[in-house]
C-alpha cells in the first residue's frame, strides 16, 4: 500500500500547474469526466455562485442590490447556462482538488478589486502584461507569492535547484508534505492556488551559463529580474546579462530590510552592485575559491551595516550553527518590500537605483536617542606631549650638561629605540633629549589596556626600547649609563640615560653581534615550519638567560603540551574578545589594510598574519561590540579559538619567560633580556610570535587576586592556570611574562610601521 502511494506521490512531485477545464469545450468536458470517474477520493469545491455574487456587486459599487437584482444580474451574466457548466473547473493533482472558479477575465476582475485605487484598473491591465523572473526560492518564495497576491505581473519565472528541507520551514510558508520537493514547484503550486491564470515557468536545475539566456529572454525578454540566490557566481553572471539586455534587477537580503535596485534599463553603463564588487566578472570568479569570494560578498552586502544578530550568528557558522540564519518575519517583510518596489518599477513610478533599508528594529524601538562618545585623540596627545616635555625638563633641572653626541648618531639611536617591539604595536614611549641627557617616559594613554595587567606589557616594551637604545649606542662606540626611575608621583618617568665614548679595548663580541643584527628582529605571525628547532639554535637561546638570576627560560616541544597550550591560549584569547574592554582594545589595534597601517603608523596590519579570507571576514564582523555582546549572552564564541589553535599547530614549540619578582623595575629589566633573546632567535632563523594573553590573565588572577575579571570567566581561568603551571612546572613564586610561539622561519614578515619621529621624540 505504501509503495503504491509513494509511486503516486513521486509522480506528483514534478507537477506544478493545475489542469483547467471549460465546460463549453466537449474535449474538456470528456477529460474532466474521466478524472472524476477514476478518482473517487477527489475533493470538489464549488463556490462559483458566491464568486458571481461578488462580481455583480463590485460592478455596481454605488448601489445596494436586492437579492432579486443579484440573481437577475447573475442569470444575465451566465447567459442562462447551468451553473456547473459556467466558468472553469481547476484540477490540482498534487492535492487532488477540483475547484470551480470564474473564467480568467472575471476572475482577475474580482480578485484584484480590492487593489483599487492603490492600483488603478488601467495600471492593473498594464501589470497583467508584465513578466518577472525570480532566481532563488528560499527568500524568493515569499516574494513570488506576494507578487501573485497583488498580481503585479501576468507571468512569473522561477529558478532554483534546491529541494525543501525541514529547516527551511522557518521561513518558507509550505506544508510538511512538500519536504523533498523542488522549491520552484512548491512556489509555482502556491501561486496557482492563489491564481491559476498567472503563467508560471519553472527551472528546476537552477541558473547556469547554459540556461540563463532562455530563462531571461525566451519566449520574450522579462521586464524585471529579482535575484535572491546564495551563489556569488550566479549573482554576478545574471547581473552582467541583465545589464547587457537592459533588464532592471532587484535584490532583497532579508536583513534590516535591505533592498538593492539596479536600473540597467535606464542606466545601461551602471556598474553591477553599485560598483561595490570592483572589477569582479564571471571570468575572474571562476578562479576563486569560496573563501576567496568572502571579501567580495562582504563588500557587496556592506558588512558594517548588517544587523548585529546576523554578524554574531555568522561568527558562529560551523561552530554552533551550520549556516547563517534567516527569519520568517524578515523574509515576509522582504516579500512585501520587493513586491512594492517591483510594481512601481513596472509602472514607471520609480526610476531610482540604489540601496535602501527598511530596518524595523531601527524604526520601532525603546530608545529616544543615541549617544556616541569619542575622545578627541589629537587633542589628548597634543596636551600630553607638552606635559611630557615639562616633566622631563623638571626632572633634569638639577643636572649639568652631559656628553653630547653628533646629531646623526642621536637620531640613529632614537630610531633603533622606537623600532622596539610593543604589545599591539602601541609604541608606549616618549623620548626626550636635552644637553646630552636622554629621558624615556611612558605614554600611558597609548598603552592603556584592560588586557595588559599591571602595565606589564608596556613595561616589557619599554625595557625592549632601552635595550635597543643601548645596543645601537654600543655599535656606534658609546657606553650608556642607564638609571631606571621609580617615582610614585610621576609614574610616567621610566629611565634617565647618558652616553660616553667607549674607551675599552675589548668589546663584547656577543653584544656586538646582537647590535649588528638589531634590525633583523621582527614579529613573525606567518605560518612557518613546525619542524623541531636544532640543538644549536636551542643552545643559543638558552645562553641568553644563563646568567639571569631573576628570570627563567622554559621551552617545550612536547606534542601533548603543545596541544594543551593551544587550548589555553585560544581560551584566553576568546575571553579577551568576549570582554567589552578587551574587545575594544583588540580591534583598536587592527589595521584593515597596509595603507591604513602606514597612515596610522601604529597597530597591526591584518595581512601580517596568515589568515584565510574567511577568518579575515570573521574578524571584520567581530569588530561590532554589540555582536560580541550577543555571543557573550549566548555563552558561545568558540570560533574565536580557531585562529589561535591553528597558529599553535604550526609551532615548533612554545616558550615562556618568567620572573621571580613582579614589579615595574623587574619587568623592565626582563624586557631588556627579551629583546636580546628575540634578536638571537631571528639570527638563528627562528620566527617569534608573542602570545601574551595567558600571562596577562594568570597574573591578574594570581598577583591581582582576580581583580576586574568577569565572574563568568574566573573558574575557567583558574582551571587554565592550573594546566599552564603543570605544563611548565612553575613554582608559586614564578610569574609568567613572555609567552611565545617558536617556529622555523620560512617566510619573511613585513616590519610593522612606526609613528613619526616627532610623535615620540622631543
Amino acid at each position: 500500500m505504501f509503495k503504491q502511494y509513494w509511486e503516486i506521490t513521486n509522480k506528483l512531485k514534478h507537477t506544478h500547474s493545475p489542469l483547467l477545464f471549460r465546460m463549453d469545450s466537449l474535449s474538456d468536458k470528456t477529460e474532466l469526466a474521466k478524472i472524476i470517474s477514476s478518482n473517487h477520493g477527489i475533493r470538489v469545491y464549488d463556490e462559483i455562485h458566491s464568486q458571481l455574487i461578488e462580481l455583480v456587486k463590485l460592478r455596481q459599487p454605488n448601489k445596494r442590490l436586492s437579492l432579486n437584482e443579484i440573481n437577475f444580474n447573475i442569470s444575465h451574466h451566465t447567459d442562462g447556462k447551468e451553473m456547473e457548466d459556467f466558468g472553469v473547473w481547476a484540477f490540482y493533482p498534487w492535492n487532488n482538488s477540483l475547484i470551480h472558479i470564474l473564467d480568467e477575465k472575471d476572475f482577475i476582475e474580482v480578485r484584484t478589486n480590492r487593489n483599487k485605487h492603490k492600483i488603478t484598473q488601467k495600471e492593473q491591465q498594464v501589470l497583467t502584461q508584465k513578466s518577472i523572473g525570480i532566481i532563488g526560492l528560499s527568500v524568493g518564495h515569499s516574494i513570488a507569492t506576494t507578487l501573485a497576491l497583488e498580481r503585479v505581473c501576468g507571468e512569473i519565472r522561477l529558478a532554483d535547484f534546491d529541494t525543501l528541507e525541514l529547516s527551511n520551514l522557518n521561513r518558507i510558508n509550505s506544508r510538511l508534505e512538500n519536504i523533498g520537493v523542488n522549491k520552484t514547484i512548491i512556489a509555482a503550486r502556491a501561486i496557482s492556488e492563489i491564481d491559476p491564470y498567472i503563467k508560471v515557468v519553472i527551472e528546476q536545475n537552477g541558473i547556469s551559463e547554459s540556461n540563463l539566456s532562455s530563462f531571461l529572454l525566451s519566449p520574450k525578454r522579462i521586464d524585471l529580474l529579482i535575484e535572491v540566490c546564495d551563489g556569488l557566481d550566479i549573482k554576478v553572471l545574471c547581473r552582467e546579462f541583465a545589464k547587457k539586455h537592459q533588464i532592471p534587477v532587484v535584490m532583497d537580503t532579508n536583513d534590516k530590510g535591505m533592498l538593492d535596485i539596479e536600473r540597467f534599463d535606464l542606466e545601461p553603463n551602471r556598474p553591477i552592485f553599485h560598483g561595490l564588487a570592483g572589477n569582479l566578472t564571471p571570468e575572474t570568479l571562476k578562479g576563486l575559491t569560496n573563501e576567496q569570494k568572502i571579501p567580495y560578498i562582504l563588500e557587496i552586502v556592506g558588512a558594517d551595516k548588517i544587523s548585529t544578530r546576523l554578524k554574531a550568528s555568522m561568527l558562529e557558522v560551523e561552530q554552533s550553527i551550520n549556516t547563517w540564519p534567516q527569519l520568517g518575519s524578515s523574509v515576509v517583510l522582504g516579500g512585501a518590500i520587493t513586491t512594492d518596489v517591483s510594481r512601481r518599477i513596472l509602472l514607471n513610478q520609480l526610476q531610482k537605483s540604489g540601496r535602501f533599508y527598511v530596518d524595523i528594529e531601527e524604526i520601532i524601538n525603546d530608545s529616544d536617542s543615541t549617544f556616541n562618545s569619542q575622545k578627541n585623540e589629537s587633542q589628548t596627545l597634543a596636551t600630553s606631549m607638552v606635559a611630557f616635555e615639562n616633566l622631563a625638563i623638571n626632572y633634569l633641572k638639577d643636572f649639568s650638561p652631559a656628553f653630547s653626541i653628533p646629531e646623526t648618531d642621536k637620531l640613529s639611536i632614537i630610531q633603533a629605540a622606537i623600532n622596539a617591539p610593543s604589545a599591539g604595536n602601541n609604541q608606549p614611549w616618549i623620548w626626550f633629549h636635552q644637553n646630552g641627557h636622554f629621558m624615556l617616559m611612558h605614554h600611558r594613554i597609548r598603552s592603556e589596556s584592560w588586557g595588559d595587567y599591571f602595565e606589564m606589557g608596556a613595561f616589557m616594551s619599554l625595557g625592549c626600547a632601552i635595550e635597543s637604545f643601548q645596543l645601537k649606542a654600543f655599535e656606534l662606540g658609546y657606553v650608556c649609563n642607564v638609571n631606571l626611575i621609580e617615582d610614585v608621583l610621576n609614574p610616567e618617568l621610566i629611565a634617565h640615560i647618558t652616553l660616553n665614548l667607549d674607551s675599552s679595548n675589548i668589546k663584547s663580541q656577543d653584544l656586538l653581534e646582537l647590535a649588528k643584527h638589531l634590525e633583523l628582529r621582527t614579529t613573525n605571525r606567518k605560518t612557518n615550519s613546525n619542524e623541531p628547532l636544532s640543538i644549536e639554535a636551542k643552545d643559543a637561546l638558552n645562553e641568553i638567560f644563563r646568567n639571569e638570576i631573576e628570570l627563567k627560560y622554559n621551552y617545550t616541544e612536547n606534542k601533548e603540551s603543545l596541544d594543551q597550550m593551544a587550548k589555553i591560549i585560544a581560551s584566553c584569547d576568546r575571553i579577551r574578545l568576549l570582554n567589552p574592554k578587551g574587545h575594544q582594545e583588540f580591534f583598536s589595534e587592527i589595521r584593515w589594510s597596509k595603507q591604513k597601517a602606514q597612515e596610522s603608523g601604529d597597530g597591526i596590519d591584518i595581512d601580517s598574519a596568515d589568515l584565510t579570507e574567511a577568518e579575515k571576514a570573521g574578524f571584520y564582523l567581530a569588530k561590532d561590540p554589540k555582536a560580541i555582546d550577543l555571543i557573550n549572552d549566548w555563552n558561545l564564541g568558540s570560533g574565536f579559538k580557531k585562529m589561535s589553535m591553528n597558529s599553535i599547530n604550526s609551532a615548533s614549540g612554545i616558550g615562556l619567560i618568567t620572573t621571580k619578582e613582579f614589579n615595574k623595575i623587574s619587568i623592565i629589566l626582563a624586557g631588556k633580556a627579551i629583546l636580546r633573546f628575540w634578536i638571537k632567535a631571528c639570527m638563528n632563523n627562528i620566527a617569534i610570535y608573542p602570545m601574551l594573553s595567558p600571562a596577562f590573565f594568570f597574573n591578574r588572577a594570581n598577583h591581582g587576586n582576580g581583580f576586574d575579571i568577569p565572574e563568568k570567566f574566573k573558574t575557567e581561568l583558574l582551571n587554565l592556570d592550573n594546566d599552564f603551571k603543570k605544563i611548565f612546572q612553575l613554582n608559586p613564586n614564578e610569574y609568567p611574562l613572555f609567552i611565545f610561539k617558536a617556529s622555523i622561519a620560512t617566510t619573511k614578515p613585513n616590519k610593522s610601521f612606526r609613528l613619526k619621529m616627532d610623535s615620540v621624540f622631543i
